[in-house]
């Protein structure tokens, strides 16, 4: 048994190794639930997963709920293994490796991918109809969320009209069978699904009838014609009506069991012996010519009849159509006769498809007979065994000489020379008919010609009204077809301006309005127009779901294959290079990496294999491309060599771009790599798997620019680590040491930066400076040196680096530049990047000396790296910088100046489009918002920068404690506890663990919940201790003396205030240890123990938020600091009592 099933039709239900599953927390896990299994063909982006099921809220608390939901669901549900579900950052996706039993799937499959009629298929659709156990997630509901009762629908209807067709059909079988019986209980399954179906009410009648049971068959047509009437107001159909007067006039209805009886309604004619394909789609708009062709083949002289027009005219479905009126008639016997009245075909009619056939030109030049050919595909349909030395077309004469049937040879025009082959046949065989398809007449004598045009198309003053536009043929063929594949036209004035001239550039034509339907789910009625407009052969891509299509029209590969025989050999050997890139790519691209001629690409965009996008930018088709790439893989030397020249291209078009990094427009970079990112991964991987060690080393700065200006820390490091593994140098000075050293110094940075786990970021850069040093190159020995630097400020700066080790940090970075200027001044590029290094390694060096308290030292490397930058010209670095002295504003409590360099470095950032570095800032600012007392304006930051990092699936647990922060201090404990409970689900080794602690215990705090509030607040004090940042003690002890303080323990509090004491009277604290609220705990606890030392602690309190509010110039700002903040409030507050 599989460890999960779940079962969708007939309702929502779920067993674990055959248990229920009842631990879904809320219809919404249940509607996920099953949403990503209907959708499990590729992963889903979270934040539209969020849109659908929470459509009322903001992004930021929708996409929070959906990873909540996702948790629930997967605890629901258990892991799996394989694992059910798939989860990213970014994406959610069911795994359909799973060990799980699902329904729905099964159903859809079984009848979405039949093949030819036959046994097997018959096998299927048994299969399907025993699953179908009742409507889509039956009496399922969502409210609130519209996306997704649309979605539920269009599943119910499509799962409902595929089990229709299913059992039509099986009902359609048990009749031929004699089954009768089997055949009403089918038929009265698809009436409980749709009672109007005037079809399956035919199939029931007949079912009955055929067993003798008349008076039923009557009952059920009253009881139909009566419901018709009330609900529809309309009158049965006249085939309906013919086939109940049948069984009126006949006693008893003559079956496989033999009952006699004086008047029979015969079955026979409903199981005339044929061959035709089973339809699933109506015939639309067809009415007169139907009935024109169904009039001349019953008139004695018409022996052959020719439906001509162009391809995709419809041509096949209208002589099926026509061919199906003559298998379906009943017919009445006379009481005194025992056998049926004979049809106009008793023999048959069959169809005989010759689209495979060698044709004309085909076998020009070959000892291959068209006619032996033609014959031998006839007498095969009818089971006739030709053989002797007799002619075969002679025999298949003499064979059909007395026999009565209908021929219908589709796809003629291949075979035009086998004319005289037909005539003879027809000369010879009076009882035999011809229904002749062909986009050439045969222009022979006694040929009924039908010439077949586009369906009618509307005129612009059909847009005035629905129903004006849907009374001609054409858009109503749209509109069904669209409703089929599950989707909704709207159908307002512009869709039915959309519309119409999607009819008129189809010129009528059925199967490109059929092919243009199946977007209308994708796209407006306006938007399909205009890419017919632009490209017609866009419709074919969704011709690959459709089953009832000619063999080289629902397949993509015979349409591929067809196509590919008309190229020449040099266009055939330019498709299947063109099929290394991936995605978008340019003229420039195409011409150098498949060696093509500007001809050869106007040709193949001409011939619809290669579609031009925009000017100048080219995209095969995913099918093309698959298609192509096979053929190439025929090709071996054609394949490497020009994957070669896509990699060469494609790294050196990466590396040309590097100055840009650190220049005013690097965005300009971005965009151009942006679009083309997934050939330039292609041709890294090449590049790596075949040790092209020169392009790498050209192309790595510049791929580490793009990646970690547009956030993509995960990617950098994947290819970084990609790169590793394939490199081991051995030489002093090799390439591959140099290469290896730069990109383990990156990946040590980036690994920092992102994980925070400063162990695994300190072990790369060891490794680093130690490649750095075997390559022997001033460069790379900067990089692996600054990576070590920056991996210890990095781990200072979380108080996880023991103090011994503070002096490596100046030691490295210093080293780092020294390395750098080393660098020989003919080497510009090289050059270049040594100053970018620099600027890095000033930059984190103030961090540093900012952390350790040496204000001035700080600011004495601030105001280098500012230098630097601008020198260079990069506002990403000065975006880098101002965020840094913003830092040490800050400390200063020059808060309204530093909330200028955050908003300039935020403009910079935004100028950049940036999101890594965007939201970092907007962090930034959520803090310093919040120590000003503006926590709408800070959660407003905070939230933005929850969405960028969200969006591209960014890390920052520090932001979750900022944001946190802001909703604690509005007094709103719900969203914050909510807050640190998501950033310990995402990451529950997070190295901000203190703050969420902190946090915790202060919400605790508030609420009364003592012990809760303890455990929390001393877990965040064994924290702060293990660390060697006082600060973070400091902060701790204030707010165990605040719990103690609510609980009116004043020896507890006075306890915590002792250890924190000394630092207020020492250097000015940033604003990021609330150094107010540190006094104003330290003087509550001391008061309240009566402690000479009160006074004093509150004068210096008073001292301090006196001197950070004259440094606001704003009066706004600064009112909001005074007042807004409840520590900065009470000091003011009780500074004015004791002077009063």
């Amino acid at each position: 048994m599989s460890q999960l099933t779940l079962t969708l039709l007939g309702g929502f239900a779920a067993r674990h190794e055959g248990r229920p599953i009842t631990g879904f927390r809320s219809q919404k896990a249940r509607a996920l639930l099953a949403y990503l299994v209907m959708e499990a063909d590729r992963p889903r982006e979270r934040a539209t997963l969020a849109a659908l099921f929470w459509p009322e809220m903001p992004d930021a608390p929708a996409l929070r709920n959906l990873s909540q939901t996702l948790i629930w669901l997967r605890r629901a549900i258990g892991e799996g293994d394989p694992p059910f579900l798939l989860l990213t950052r970014r994406q959610a996706q069911w795994n359909v490796a799973a060990a799980a039993e699902v329904d729905a799937p099964r159903f859809l499959a079984l009848l979405e991918r039949r093949t030819t009629p036959g046994a097997a298929d018959l096998a299927a659709l048994r299969d399907a109809a025993a699953l179908y156990a009742g409507e889509f997630m039956a009496g399922f509901s969502l409210s609130g969320c519209p996306a997704f009762d649309e979605w539920l629908l269009l599943q119910r209807e499509h799962c409902r009209r595929l089990a229709l067709d299913a059992l039509f059909r099986l009902t359609d079988e048990a009749l031929a069978a004699g089954d009768y019986p089997t055949a009403a209980t089918l038929a009265r399954r698809q009436l409980a699904l749709d009672h109007w179906r005037e079809e399956t009410i035919r199939q029931l009648l007949h079912a009955l009838a055929a067993a003798g049971n008349q008076a039923a068959a009557l009952a059920e047509y009253d009881h139909a014609r009566r419901l018709l009437a009330e609900e529809l107001g309309v009158a049965p159909q006249p085939e309906t009506v013919q086939l109940v007067e049948a069984i009126r006039e006949g006693s008893r209805v003559q079956g496989s069991r033999g009952a006699g009886g004086q008047g029979r309604f015969s079955n026979a004619p409903l199981a005339t012996l044929h061959n035709l394909p089973v339809r699933l789609t109506s015939l639309l708009g067809r009415e007169g010519e139907l009935a024109e062709l169904s009039g001349w083949l019953a008139e004695p002289g018409a022996r052959l009849v020719t439906i001509s027009g162009i391809g995709g005219v419809g041509k096949t479905r209208l002589a099926l159509a026509v061919a199906s009126s003559f298998v379906a008639q009943p017919t009445i016997v006379q009481p005194s006769s025992f056998s049926p009245q004979p049809s106009a075909f008793p023999d048959g009619v069959w169809f005989v498809p010759l689209a495979g056939l060698p044709g004309d030109n085909a076998t020009a030049g070959t000892n291959l007979d068209v006619g032996d050919n033609f014959v031998s595909t006839v007498a095969t349909t009818l089971g006739l065994n030709l053989a002797g030395p007799e002619s075969p077309d002679r025999q298949l004469a003499r064979s059909l000489g007395d026999r009565r049937l209908l021929l219908v040879l589709d796809n003629y025009e291949r075979l035009l020379s086998t004319w005289p082959i037909l005539l003879r046949l027809l000369q010879n065989a009076p009882g035999v008919r011809a229904l002749v398809t062909s986009r050439e007449p045969l222009g022979v004598g006694g040929e009924r010609l039908l010439m077949l045009e586009g369906l009618p198309t509307p005129p612009e003053e059909a847009a005035a009204s629905r129903e004006s536009l849907l009374a001609y043929s054409s858009a109503r063929l749209f509109f069904d077809r669209a409703r089929e594949r599950g989707a909704r036209p709207a159908l307002d004035e512009a869709e039915r301006r959309g519309l119409i001239r999607i009819c008129r550039l189809a010129e009528g034509l059925p199967l490109v309005i059929e092919l243009a339907a199946a977007w209308a789910g994708h796209f407006t009625c306006a938007e399909i127009a205009a890419e017919m407009a632009a490209n017609l052969d866009f419709l074919s891509a969704e011709s690959a779901a459709r089953v009832d299509l000619p063999a080289r029209q629902r397949s993509p590969r015979a349409a591929f294959d067809y196509a590919w025989g008309l190229l020449s050999a040099d266009e055939q050997c330019v498709l299947a290079q063109l099929a290394v890139l991936r995605g978008a790519f340019s003229r420039e691209a195409a011409l150098t990496v498949a060696e093509a001629r500007m001809v050869d690409l106007v040709s193949l965009v001409n011939k619809s294999l290669l579609r031009q996008t925009s000017p100048g930018w080219y995209t095969l088709h995913s099918l093309v491309c698959q298609f192509a790439r096979e053929r190439l893989q025929q090709m071996p030397a054609a394949e490497d060599a020009a994957s070669e020249r896509q990699a060469v291209y494609y790294l050196r078009f990466v590396a040309g771009r590097e100055r840009a990094w650190h220049s005013a427009t690097p965005q300009q970079a971005r965009a151009d790599i942006r679009p083309v990112l997934e050939n330039v991964r292609v041709a890294w991987q090449w590049a790596t798997q075949n040790q092209v060690w020169p392009l790498l080393d050209d192309a790595l700065i510049s791929m580490m620019g793009y990646y970690i200006s547009e956030g993509l820390l995960n990617g950098a490091i994947e290819l970084l680590g990609q790169l590793a593994a394939h490199l081991h140098p051995s030489a002093t000075g090799s390439i591959e040491a140099r290469l290896l050293g730069r990109a383990l110094a990156f990946q040590a940075a980036l690994v920092g930066q992102r994980d925070m786990k400063t162990d695994t970021a300190l072990e790369l850069a060891r490794v680093a400076v130690d490649w750095a040093q075997l390559a022997a190159d001033p460069l790379t020995q900067s990089l692996g040196a600054f990576a070590f630097g920056f991996g210890l400020a990095l781990a200072a700066s979380l108080a996880l680096l023991p103090a011994e080790e503070y002096d490596r940090i100046s030691e490295s970075l210093e080293q780092a530049i020294a390395f750098g200027r080393r660098v020989p001044a003919t080497d510009s590029l090289d050059q270049h990047r040594a100053r970018t290094v620099e600027h890095m390694c000033l930059n984190t060096l103030g961090n540093y000396l900012l952390l350790r308290g040496q204000r001035a030292e700080a600011r004495q490397r601030y105001e280098a790296a500012l230098a630097l930058c601008r020198a260079m010209g990069s506002s990403l670095a000065e975006a880098q910088t101002s965020n840094s002295i913003a830092e040490l504003l800050e400390t200063e409590g020059s808060l309204e100046q530093a909330l200028h360099y955050r908003e300039k470095a935020l403009w910079l950032h935004q100028l950049l489009a940036e999101p890594d570095s965007m939201s970092r800032t907007l962090s930034a600012l959520c803090g310093v918002l919040t120590y000003l007392g503006d926590y709408e304006n800070a959660l407003q930051h905070g939230r933005a920068a929850l969405e960028l990092r969200q969006r591209h699936g960014l890390v920052n647990h520090f932001l979750y404690y900022r944001l946190a922060r802001a909703a604690f201090h509005l007094g709103d404990d719900g969203q914050a506890r909510q807050l640190v409970t998501a950033a310990l689900a995402e990451a529950p080794l997070s190295p901000y663990t203190f703050h969420f602690r902190l946090l915790t215990g202060e919400c605790a705090t508030r609420s009364a919940r003592w012990a809760e509030a303890a455990e929390a607040l001393q877990a965040a004090l064994a924290l702060a201790l293990k660390g060697t940042n006082p600060l973070a003690a400091a902060t701790a002890r204030r707010a165990l003396a605040d719990l103690a303080l609510a609980q009116g323990d004043t020896a507890a509090a006075l306890a915590q205030a002792e250890g924190f004491l000394p630092l207020l009277g020492g250097a000015p604290l940033p604003s990021s240890a609330e150094p107010l609220r540190l006094f104003w705990t330290a003087y509550r606890a001391l008061r309240a123990d009566n402690d000479p030392r009160a006074p004093g602690i509150l004068a210096a309190g008073v001292a301090l938020l006196q001197a950070q509010a004259a440094l606001i110039e704003d009066a706004a700002l600064r009112q909001t600091f005074l007042q807004q903040v409840a520590a900065n409030r009470e000091i003011a507050a009780e500074w004015k009592r004791e002077q009063g």
